[in-house]
């Protein structure tokens, strides 16, 4: 009823899905620098950052897509 107050526990809904077992989950290791969007705050910055892997051809130029 209020998305400012809605916080989406993605890491708790794999876990149900997978014990569930409706889907099944693989992670690559890697040394990438981990950044996400906990608050509204967070947007700009996280943006910034992707911008920035975006430029550096880590993702396509269309991710916004």
């Amino acid at each position: 009823d209020n998305l400012d107050k809605c916080e989406a526990l993605l890491l708790e809904d794999l876990f149900k899905l997978i014990e569930e077992k409706k889907i099944s989950l693989n992670a690559d290791k890697t040394n990438a620098k981990w950044f996400g969007v906990t608050y509204k705050e967070d947007k700009t910055q996280v943006v910034e950052s992707i911008n920035n892997l975006i430029d550096k051809g880590y993702y396509p130029s269309n991710l916004w897509k």
